[in-house]
């Protein structure tokens, strides 16, 4: 555990002074991955120091999530034929997208990012160097897949945007946890894991996408024909999309429990 922390702490300093130096969509893609897989280590740390680092480290990346939005969208604008690209949209994306880079990076700029690191140095060097016994892997496994459990129990009965998204965290926390195990520890596929996060990242990125082009929408003059028809037509194809990915994530999981009743022994 202590070396895996270091590592990602490394990665995040790293990211940080990359970004500070260059703006980079790819390192700021990095870093929001590197803190997430560090507070999901921490959640299951039983320290008071773990849960308020798992906190600040939440906090300075939320900053980030405007960024990394745009990001997305400008790359699936980038992606489609020109004659889908109508330049009323495209500045308008870039405009949005310009804002949020330099708000992000006046929050990652903030000396609060150094204090955390250091704070997170020492919680390394210090509390995990003591005799206390480290956490047993598959007793942290077993609570990650509760969590999964019961955000998959929730996200059926409920169905709101709100539930789908726990389900995502959690499976996010679930394979960080078993990524950091040595291989072969535990018997729990990261393929099923992978595959969701993938899903469920779909899914949130198509939310995420009609909002913005909702708001950009609000700002295109009403003789832009071509760019007000190029949004309805992305959002009607990003609904699509998100709907194909939930349904999907329904059939993952419906497969899941039935090879695991396959795996049960008779009469159980």
């Amino acid at each position: 555990m202590k070396v895996t922390l270091g590592e990602l702490l490394d990665s995040i300093v790293r990211r940080r002074a990359a970004l500070l130096n260059d703006y980079s969509e790819y390192d700021l893609h990095q870093l929001r991955v590197s803190v997430r897989r560090l507070r999901s280590l921490l959640r299951f740390e039983d320290l008071p120091t773990a849960w308020q680092l798992r906190r600040e480290w939440g906090f300075l990346i939320s900053h980030t999530n405007p960024a990394r939005d745009w990001d997305t969208l400008a790359e699936r604008l980038d992606a489609l034929p020109e004659d889908q690209q109508p330049v009323a949209l495209m500045q308008a994306v870039e405009e949005r997208r310009d804002k949020v880079w330099k708000d992000a990076l006046r929050s990652l700029r903030n000396a609060q990012w150094e204090d955390s690191a250091q704070r997170m140095r020492e919680y390394i060097d210090q509390t995990l160097d003591s005799e206390r016994k480290p956490p047993d892997p598959t007793v942290l496994i077993e609570e990650a897949r509760t969590r999964v459990n019961q955000a998959w129990e929730r996200a059926q009965a409920e169905g709101d945007t709100r539930s789908w998204h726990k389900l995502r965290t959690a499976f996010k926390d679930l394979r960080y946890n078993l990524e950091a195990l040595p291989p072969g520890s535990v018997d729990e596929p990261v393929a099923l894991c992978e595959r969701m996060q993938d899903l469920l990242g779909v899914w949130h990125d198509s939310l995420m996408h009609r909002e913005l082009l909702q708001d950009i929408a609000r700002s295109i003059p009403a003789d832009e024909r071509s760019a007000r028809e190029a949004i309805a037509n992305l959002d009607t194809e990003l609904f699509a999309q998100s709907m194909r990915c939930l349904k999907e994530a329904r059939h993952v999981m419906a497969a899941r429990a039935q090879l695991v009743e396959r795996r049960q022994p008779d009469g159980s």
